[in-house]
């Protein structure tokens, strides 16, 4: 079967409209109201908007929505201003005056000022002239209120007023039929006839008096009027930004340049336009609330619905493939990139969009076209990835497919009839993983970006690229670099991994610059490339010092959006996001980078407003801080960072700052703000003064110190008198104490010398029996090792004259004193000597020959006894700040073993020894600290001492 060509054109004619790209506040987004009258910017670069359910006071975090509840004139602002005083006016419906300034709100019903001078028709303009401030309605009244002498007074003229102008001293006001002149009482009337039901605008622009009149823009020039423009909808606000005349009309927003006339958001009811001091722009609607516009060379491209999900964009061949959430669209480039005519090919949601060999290739989930020129050759079936290299078509999704392109109709058909499973279907899978992008590489090979990593197809052979694992994770799109022979892989989770052959060379995420580490998309683009996230755009070069990464969102101050897909065409950048499709030119549409603006909201001492801070109490030592860091464009992610006194910068995690407990003296409190352009905001500074407690002033001191010294002297000085006796006393005892302790501890040293004195003489009988045993039975040679070690022993023991040695030392002595043991008990028991790592040999010191006597009668009374082989186990534990000595035996054991004749007296007297050495040296009684038991449920004796863990150095 053939497969079918045909002309697949499902809709024709639709129209790309092209705005700047605007992050729109609605109710969707939390706005009380999409109706929006006004916009306004106030000193500390707060902006408001005029609503008719009041007003909203934006500071880059959230609206805040004020109304008459909080004390406004009215909830329907037309218009807002603000005079040389910081009062900012409101406009109103009800021609109730009002007023916001330091925080509060004065109105006619707090004010009986506000209260006489208000009027019940619709404000239209208002001005401040000198310490006057004039107010306009509808109705002809003009009301001028000065707020410092407290006065006011109207006056009325023969028709409805609109607005004002001012040419030097004169102020000209325009009316429902003519032009006036406050100071000459001259009307220039229109020569024409005038609609008495419209409503007019009117601007100061460029010297020059303009006003609209429905759809009409006038001129007042020698004092007459000139018509000089028309738009195609009503005029319902004019301003001069950036030189140019700015419109907004009942069908979108009209820009008068020089040349000619530039027309937005034609589906929208523009009120007024802002451009804010740190060049924003700001354009209200009466019908989709707010429009927030950053950089105006950014556009937004409708396609056809704003809110469509862009999923793909390609250029081939000056002709741009656009795919969305619901089908591909085709347009055709040109320079304006404005108004351009589309076609729908498909319904279908597009995954990707390629070319191959003049051939464009729409993926979708349940089809795949095919275009050549006019003709598109649909398959029903749905992929991730299509590739074509001139005689096989590859096509994936849970595996990857290879068809000849005779073949591929078959597919569906393979599919649909036998399932997955299907023998047909087996013979042409190429790779059994699920697979989500296709790239052609060198040598004729391909890649494959599956879900658990990176694969080559070559030569018929698959094989893993997947470097040690490093790249285990979902790869979205791949790109190669034939000049650099580079592989850069676009993953969802490990930021960009790039390649060359088999190594990694570069893992670029967050830790570098980017934005985030799930990202979607990659395209060269001058020398470097931008890499689509879910965060936004970034532009990756490789350098010679490793990679650089730059934020284009930053740069362009584009907000955090999800990027799918990227194209560049010369210049010009097409990026296709989960909102719709936005182009800019990076080279040229770079706004310059503003710093943040600091406002210091309230500030609370001890909770309390305090209104002089250069004299504060001791206890009024608790400060509070509310500020905000106003800086639209980086959508509340600001830094913030306070000092006091010229100290270090701290960060801050909120907009509140609380130090408590200040010390008395001068402060200097510092807060500043970042934003991701990087720049700092001016420095807020608090000074304050806390006054030195009472009781910490020189005065109080000095009587205090007074009052001391004269109860020393009586009180004191009488009693150091009567101690004197008492002292000298004390003093001939003390010195008798001193002398018996010095004479104690003499005899205590001489009382351990002795004990270790007695304790040899019972082992040097024995070991001199076992020498004369030895040249009796004619062993010269055993009876001349057991002298080395014996005299060895003997040596070490008579040579240390301390009380204390190291534990190292100790173990050497009973292991010496052990193998003098075996050679005479030969085969009675083995023995095993074990030291806890806490425990440090050369530095923890122990009583010499402590352990000896414990040793002796484990193997003289528990061992001996025994007819078979024993064990000996001698450990040193740590247990907190103790050092725990355990001899264990598994004899006769000590019930037994006192019962037994061979407990001799000596055996007692050695015990009786031992303890109280023990407990000299915890200087303690407690028996807990020296114990000999039966083991429980074994044979044997235990011997526990502790003792105190002592530095021998």
């Amino acid at each position: 079967m053939k497969y079918l060509a045909f002309l697949f054109l499902l809709i024709v004619g639709f129209t790309f409209s092209q705005n700047p790209n605007a992050i729109t506040y609605g109710i969707d987004e939390g706005l009380p109201t999409s109706n929006v009258y006004c916009a306004f910017e106030d000193d500390d670069g707060f902006v408001w908007f005029g609503t008719d359910v009041g007003v909203l006071r934006y500071d880059g975090y959230s609206f805040e929505h004020l109304s008459t509840d909080d004390g406004l004139g009215d909830n329907e602002i037309f218009e807002m201003f603000m005079d040389s005083q910081g009062r900012i006016w409101f406009l109103t419906l009800n021609g109730q005056l009002s007023f916001y300034q330091n925080g509060q709100f004065v109105n006619s019903k707090n004010n009986s000022l506000l209260k006489e001078a208000s009027h019940p028709k619709v404000m239209m303009d208002a001005y401040e002239n000198g310490d006057d401030v004039y107010f306009l309605f509808r109705d002809g009244n003009i009301t001028r209120i000065n707020m410092v002498d407290k006065s006011f007074d109207k006056e009325m003229v023969d028709s409805a007023i609109f607005g004002h102008w001012k040419e030097n001293d004169n102020y000209y006001y325009l009316s429902l039929d003519a032009v006036l002149n406050t100071q000459t009482n001259e009307n220039y009337f229109f020569r024409e006839y005038i609609n008495s039901a419209m409503y007019y605008r009117n601007i100061s622009f460029e010297g020059r008096k303009l006003f609209s009149i429905n759809n009409t823009i006038y001129e007042f020039k020698d004092k007459d009027i000139v018509q000089i423009d028309q738009t195609d909808d009503e005029i319902i606000h004019m301003n001069k930004i950036d030189e140019n005349l700015w419109l907004g009309t009942r069908s979108g927003l009209v820009i008068k340049q020089k040349n000619e006339s530039i027309h937005y958001f034609m589906n929208d009811v523009v009120s007024y336009v802002l451009k804010d001091t740190q060049n924003n722009y700001w354009v209200t609607t009466l019908n989709d609330g707010i429009k927030f516009i950053p950089n105006f060379n950014v556009l937004k491209h409708d396609v056809p619905d704003e809110n469509l999900k862009i999923t793909a964009v390609v250029n081939h061949e000056d002709q741009i493939f656009v795919g969305t959430e619901s089908g591909l669209y085709t347009l055709n480039y040109d320079s304006s990139f404005s108004a351009i005519q589309s076609n729908k090919i498909s319904t279908d949601y597009i995954k990707k969009v390629r070319y191959y060999n003049g051939q464009v290739i729409a993926i979708g989930n349940t089809s795949v076209k095919i275009i050549e020129g006019e003709n598109v050759i649909p398959y029903d079936f749905g992929a991730n990835d299509f590739y074509y290299d001139g005689s096989h078509y590859f096509f994936s999704s849970s595996v990857v497919f290879k068809f000849l392109p005779e073949e591929i109709y078959t597919f569906p058909v393979l599919r649909k009839e036998s399932g997955i499973r299907a023998e047909g279907l087996k013979v042409k899978t190429l790779f059994r993983k699920r697979t989500n992008v296709i790239l052609p590489y060198k040598d004729n090979a391909l890649l494959f970006g599956t879900s658990t990593g990176l694969n080559l197809f070559k030569d018929e052979q698959i094989s893993d690229l997947n470097v040690a694992n490093d790249l285990n994770t979902s790869i979205l799109d791949l790109y190669y670099d034939a000049n650099t022979d580079l592989v850069f892989a676009v993953t969802n989770s490990l930021g960009i991994s790039i390649l060359k052959g088999n190594k990694m060379i570069h893992q670029v995420t967050k830790k570098q610059g980017l934005s985030s580490n799930s990202c979607y998309s990659i395209h060269p683009y001058d020398d470097g490339y931008l890499v689509g996230t879910n965060k936004g755009i970034d532009l990756v070069r490789i350098t010679e010092n490793g990679v650089e990464v730059e934020s284009v969102n930053r740069k362009l101050h584009l907000k955090n959006e999800k990027i799918n897909a990227i194209e560049v065409i010369d210049d010009l950048v097409l990026v296709a996001t989960d909102k719709g499709l936005i182009s800019f030119d990076l080279k040229a549409s770079v706004p310059e980078a503003s710093q943040p603006k600091l406002v210091v909201e309230s500030t609370f001492i001890n909770e309390e407003i305090v209104s002089n801070l250069n004299e504060l109490r001791s206890d009024q030592n608790n400060l509070r801080m509310n500020f905000t860091g106003i800086s639209f464009i980086d959508f509340g992610n600001l830094t913030y960072q306070y000092r006091d006194n010229d100290g270090p910068w701290i960060e801050l995690d909120n907009r509140v700052l609380e130090i408590q407990n200040l010390t008395s003296g001068f402060h200097n409190i510092q807060i500043r703000a970042r934003g991701i352009t990087g720049n700092w905001s001016n420095i807020k500074q608090l000074s304050l003064f806390i006054k030195t407690p009472f009781w910490r002033t020189v005065p109080f001191i000095i009587i205090v110190s007074l009052v001391l010294a004269i109860i020393v002297y009586f009180i004191v000085g009488k009693r150091i008198k009567s101690l004197e006796k008492a002292f000298s006393i004390e003093r001939k005892m003390l010195n008798e104490k001193q002398e018996k302790m010095a004479l104690e501890k003499q005899m205590i040293h001489l009382e351990q010398k002795a004990l270790r004195m007695q304790m040899n003489p019972h082992f040097v009988f024995n070991a001199l029996n076992t020498i004369k045993g030895y040249y009796t039975g004619g062993e010269i040679k055993e009876a001349n090792r057991y002298i080395g070690k014996f005299s060895k022993l003997l040596r070490m023991i008579l040579e240390t004259d301390q009380r204390l040695i190291s534990l190292e030392k100790e173990i050497e002595i009973i292991e010496l004193y052990l193998e003098l043991i075996n050679l005479r008990y030969e085969n009675v028991f083995k023995s095993q000597i074990s030291v806890s790592p806490d425990l440090n040999k050369k530095d923890t010191a122990i009583p010499i020959l402590l352990l000896q006597p414990m040793i002796e009668n484990a193997i003289i009374h528990g061992l001996a006894p025994k007819n078979e082989q024993g064990e000996l186990i001698i450990e040193f534990l740590k247990e907190h700040d103790k050092m725990i000595c355990r001899v264990i035996d598994n004899g006769v054991g000590f019930t037994k073993s006192k019962e037994s004749k061979l407990n001799g007296k000596r055996t007692s007297k050695a015990l009786q020894i031992t303890r109280e050495r023990v407990e000299m040296e915890n200087d303690s009684m407690d028996e807990n600290n020296f114990i000999i038991r039966d083991r429980e449920g074994m044979e044997g004796t235990e011997v526990i001492i502790k003792l105190p863990i002592i530095n021998y150095w």
